[in-house]
């Protein structure tokens, strides 16, 4: 690995660099692709960026960089943001959105999300446990109960609908909800609680937090009085959680993070198979391979091409060429890795899932499998009940300006219900 301990030869500081390229210009651009390459050409495999105003950090491109950095020890570059200089010292400006992802210094225990080595392993393992005993079924039926309620809202046999707000967004997130078993009315005030709280901190953000924490607690202590069988009930049963207050923490990630992730990977694949032709024709003809379309996605416009929380380096040492400072941020750029020149040619044979859309290491994303069958059932579901064309000329779809998740910013259609369809797939 291209890593090694501090050394005295000169190397750009993160402090040195003045004019720093805007992180989000690696997802809301409409090719974020030739952003990672300029970056590439300019810096090397690890570039200086700004999160946003007023928070720099390291953007890992490299393959071999990324999974230095990701390696599994946590020793050199730790999720946990007591090492984070401009946390650590109150740098951060007051309204930085980074703070929807940044639990206080003194905060714990939070989750797995925020940790690493023992502690990390001991949150992490019951959502690992949970997912593996909950059924693929359940995850289908689950995700089915949802999309129906959403398309029959639909007014009348055709109309214009915005696949990301009135879609995408509320089942990546209403699935979640449900795994977790939220009924509708309460996953739906959450989701609109996350929203404000991914936005620029402020006094909205902190109710919407208080909201959320309230509706977490309740659902945690209606489990721990009644099983039933979801997420939450698992949880519960765990014996590595020590109190209601680390349920409800290791239930947040999944249904934030998991639930952006699901949001853009639907939204995405449903863009590429309305707008590209060489999966439009399949889709209209009903000959559609979507496992394809969904790699494609994975490999291509990676759902959340950045990591949504940084790495903090623990001591100084040097990486991709760069000096990095104890104290540093350093963000994995899944999009770039997965295309390093070193390591990846520009063609992809069908099937390759060679890719690090998930992660990789102690934080990866446990919920692959689960994934990958709400978003393949969301786009069938829709498909089977509606035929949709793009109501605006694709060259026209604005991208959602985040340094994180790369979606559309809305995906307007027009759709047609068609009473052949229901049961093609």
């Amino acid at each position: 690995m291209e890593t090694f301990p501090h050394t005295e030869q000169p190397l750009l500081e993160l402090s040195q660099v003045t004019a720093l390229t805007d992180l989000s210009a690696t997802t809301a651009g409409a090719d974020p692709s030739r952003v990672y390459e300029d970056l590439r050409k300019r810096w090397g495999n690890v570039a200086p960026v700004q999160m946003e105003p007023g928070v720099p950090a390291w953007l890992v491109l490299g393959y071999r960089e990324f999974l230095a950095v990701a390696r599994p020890d946590g020793t050199l570059f730790s999720r946990d943001t007591r090492h984070w200089r401009l946390h650590r010292e109150g740098q951060l400006p007051e309204k930085a959105a980074i703070w929807a992802y940044t639990p206080p210094i003194a905060a714990k225990p939070w989750s797995s999300f925020h940790h690493d080595g023992d502690t990390r392993a001991r949150l992490r393992r019951p959502l690992d446990d949970a997912l593996e005993a909950l059924p693929d079924k359940a995850v289908k039926d689950r995700t089915e109960q949802v999309c129906g309620l959403l398309l029959d809202r639909l007014d009348g046999e055709e109309g214009t609908v915005d696949l990301v707000r009135e879609y995408a967004a509320v089942v990546g997130f209403g699935a979640m909800a449900a795994l977790f078993g939220f009924d509708p009315d309460t996953a739906e005030q959450m989701r609109q609680d996350s929203a404000v709280i991914m936005q620029e901190y402020g006094p909205q953000t902190a109710e919407a937090r208080t909201r959320m924490g309230q509706a977490l607690m309740g659902h945690v202590a209606s489990r721990q009085a009644e099983a039933a069988v979801d997420l939450t009930s698992e949880f519960v049963r765990h014996p590595s959680f020590l109190n209601g207050r680390e349920i409800a923490d290791s239930m947040t990630v999944p249904l934030i993070a998991a639930a952006e992730f699901l949001t853009a990977w639907i939204a995405l694949t449903l863009r590429l198979v309305l707008a590209d032709q060489r999966f439009s024709a399949r889709w209209r003809g009903g000959r559609l391979d979507l496992d394809q379309a969904l790699d494609e996605v994975l490999w291509r416009d990676t759902p959340v091409p950045n990591s949504c929380l940084p790495r903090f380096a623990t001591q100084d040492t040097v990486l991709g060429g760069m000096q990095i400072r104890k104290g540093d941020a350093l963000v994995l750029a899944m999009a770039g890795a997965n295309h390093d020149p070193q390591f990846f040619a520009g063609d992809l044979e069908v099937g390759n899932r060679s890719h690090l859309a998930w992660g990789t290491g102690p934080h990866a994303c446990p919920a692959r499998s689960q994934a990958r069958l709400i978003t393949r059932t969301a786009v069938e579901r829709i498909r089977q009940e509606l035929t949709l064309s793009l109501a605006v000329p694709v060259e026209q779809i604005q991208w959602a300006h985040t340094p994180w998740v790369r979606r559309p910013q809305a995906l307007p259609v027009h759709y047609r219900r068609e009473a052949t369809r229901g049961h093609e797939l």
